[in-house]
């Protein structure tokens, strides 16, 4: 599996962390260039962190539900192979504004806990914990979990065993989630029991916020319902004065399918993330918004643009990032 970077070094965010970084030593290899991005917008900072790197082949479908063909496929997504699978990030990503400092997404718990994820070929950067290492964040400062939806590639990080009992990694911190999301998967719609085995803790310790609909935070940041992937899936807006940014999380998967919004992996609501995504991408365009998603590659931000009839992604580059994947 290639090794990618994640468009670090180029703003002075990035380079103030990369000064501390020098003083750090972590096990997993990776140096923090290769696993950390941030962009400061206003009194909001947005750091994206790069977990690790999993495989995955994902059977993207049209509309219509016909396969995209494998030659159209492997045109738009240049890393995808001959059976259609492409190695790509998982990231959780770091916002902070005012008072606030949410987690999005923690992806990842540690290696030694059992999971799925080897079937994935996961490959892990030093992660979410060397960063907060880097940022001074320790877990107490932590005051939210939003959490997109209950896919264990986004939520296998939400706890931790301490003294022989699993327990929330952030302890201040209130863990949102959408009411639809967690529902069927506390009954028997969880497969890889990940969501039962976080959530469930959550819950126990008090810290489980359930949400209908759109919901602020706090200071402009916003928990947004924009179903598709899931019923209850979620993405994340901050608006900070005249700056916007849309944490898209799993409502695209790959750049292409801002352009192609009929294409989606199976299993997804193909009608339902398309009136997601039109919605979406009308928003982000009027505000003029960064954004970025969960698997976004470097250098990991973005915009979307009206492109003919449609909309197309266009990668945020700066001095120093590296190229768009």
């Amino acid at each position: 599996m290639s090794r990618r970077t994640c468009g670090v070094g180029s703003s002075a965010d990035d380079r103030a962390a990369l000064a501390e970084a020098r003083a750090v030593s972590v096990e997993t290899s990776g140096s923090p260039a290769e696993f950390i991005a941030t962009r400061r917008l206003g009194p909001c900072t947005v750091t994206v962190i790069r977990e690790g790197d999993i495989r995955w082949e994902p059977d993207v479908r049209r509309g219509d539900g016909s396969p995209v063909p494998l030659d159209l496929w492997r045109g738009v997504v240049p890393s995808a192979d001959e059976r259609g699978g492409a190695s790509i990030p998982c990231n959780c990503v770091l916002i902070r504004v005012d008072d606030v400092l949410a987690v999005v997404d923690p992806c990842f718990g540690e290696a030694t806990e059992d999971g799925p994820w080897p079937e994935y070929g996961l490959q892990r950067t030093a992660g979410r914990e060397a960063a907060f290492r880097l940022l001074g964040i320790a877990p107490e400062h932590v005051t939210h979990v939003l959490l997109s939806h209950l896919h264990g590639d986004h939520i296998d990080g939400c706890t931790i065993v301490r003294n022989g009992e699993r327990a929330p990694r952030y302890p201040r911190a209130r863990y949102v989630l959408q009411r639809q999301e967690w529902e069927p998967a506390r009954g028997s719609d969880d497969p890889l029991g990940l969501a039962s085995r976080h959530l469930l803790a959550v819950e126990a310790h008090g810290q489980l916020d359930l949400i209908d609909g759109d919901v602020e935070i706090g200071s402009g940041l916003w928990v947004r319902h924009r179903p598709g992937e899931s019923r209850g899936h979620a993405i994340v807006e901050v608006t900070a004065g005249a700056h916007a940014f849309f944490h898209l999380t799993d409502l695209f998967h790959f750049a292409c399918e801002v352009e192609h919004q009929d294409w989606a992996p199976r299993g997804v609501d193909i009608v339902t993330a398309r009136r997601s995504r039109g919605l979406v991408c009308k928003s982000v365009e009027a505000a003029h918004a960064l954004c970025t998603f969960g698997h976004a590659g470097p250098p990991c931000f973005g915009h979307i643009e009206r492109a003919g009839n449609g909309y197309a992604w266009r990668w945020e580059t700066m001095p120093g990032d590296s190229q768009p994947r």
